[in-house]
């Protein structure tokens, strides 16, 4: 029954060829353009505070104090495997924490302490402190209140009029309260981390670098994340440097600055600051979404992802099988046809 030779068949069989080759690809590029979804930025500024009540201290004693890095730990040999330990918050800068009182974005956004810019303060909060976000919103506070920290820097600051300079030996800088009385245009501080380099936009992306093959995290200097053709946040202002060494020293263990001490030069990091991601409260009264369920969303949209892969995969093998077999068939039938 194989010695047939139909041009008619032959033609099919390619559109057929053709349809699943293009819905093999189809899936294969729907996998590697989709992205998950991901609010963690949203979540770290609803989340994260302005720094009321600032001060550069080797103690916070109630307060809250800023962690500027995670370093990612090392590996050490359990037997046939290896585990993770140490993992370590780089949360002091020359010895010292920035400490501050936490009351956070979210709680300033709903109690309505955070207004629209052409909004004025009154009420229980008549006090204007300026800008705290990217929608040029306001932050309102109780007469007698003080504002929170708009400049922090390290090194040195000549301006000893508007701000305090090295405040327990930390070569830190950081502004007075007469600083919002002479600066009109102020910004509120909503981040302050360490980078290496100018930060990236996605938060959990941050530029650091390894000096030993024992440590958790790889070396990584170049954001993957763009947003409009840019890999890097323009909205950081970059406000000094502090060497890995000098971090290391104040902050890693005696037996993890031994891991990588040697291995360290001169290299640094630098203190970025920028206000809050503008958030408004109507549209978060009315689309607020949580951690647990955006963690859902991630894990199924990252099971479609998967599963649309290897939908190609099995598309474009059957294809493959099924183009071999038509061609031993036609080679086979076209054979019959000249020996009848």
């Amino acid at each position: 029954m194989w010695c047939y030779f139909d041009d008619r068949h032959i033609y099919c069989t390619f559109i057929d060829h053709a349809f699943f080759l293009i819905l093999g690809v189809a899936h294969l590029v729907f996998y590697f353009f989709m992205n998950t979804s991901d609010f963690y930025n949203l979540f770290d500024t609803l989340e994260t505070s302005p720094l009321f009540d600032f001060s550069v201290n080797s103690n916070c004693g109630s307060y809250s104090h800023l962690v500027f890095h995670v370093w990612g730990g090392k590996y050490v040999s359990t037997g046939r495997r290896s585990k993770k330990v140490d993992v370590t918050n780089i949360e002091k800068i020359n010895g010292n924490f920035f400490c501050y009182n936490h009351i956070s974005y979210k709680d300033l956004l709903l109690n309505g302490q955070i207004l629209k810019k052409e909004e004025t303060c009154k009420g229980s909060f008549p006090f204007d402190c300026g800008t705290i976000d990217t929608l040029e919103q306001h932050l309102c506070i109780k007469e007698g209140e003080k504002c929170p920290l708009y400049d922090v820097g390290i090194g040195n600051q000549e301006d000893t009029e508007n701000y305090i300079f090295n405040e327990a030996n930390s070569n830190v800088y950081y502004n007075k309260d007469t600083y919002s009385y002479n600066y009109p245009n102020k910004k509120i501080i909503g981040k302050l981390i360490l980078n290496d380099g100018k930060p990236c936009y996605q938060i959990t992306e941050k530029l650091w670098r390894r000096f030993d093959s024992a440590e958790n995290a790889k070396t990584h200097l170049e954001c993957k994340v763009e947003v409009f053709g840019k890999s890097t946040d323009d909205r950081y202002e970059y406000k000094g440097d502090i060497s890995y060494k000098k971090l290391y020293e104040d902050n890693l263990s005696k037996d993890n600055q031994d891991l990588v001490m040697d291995d360290i030069k001169d290299e640094k990091v630098s203190l970025y600051k920028r206000e809050f991601l503008g958030i408004d409260k109507e549209c978060h009264m009315k689309y607020d979404i949580t951690e647990e369920q955006n963690d859902e969303l991630k894990s199924n949209q990252t099971m479609e992802a998967a599963c649309s892969f290897f939908k190609g995969i099995i598309i474009l093998s059957i294809l493959l099988f099924s183009i071999v077999y038509t061609i031993i068939k036609t080679i086979i039938s076209i054979t019959c046809f000249f020996v009848n």
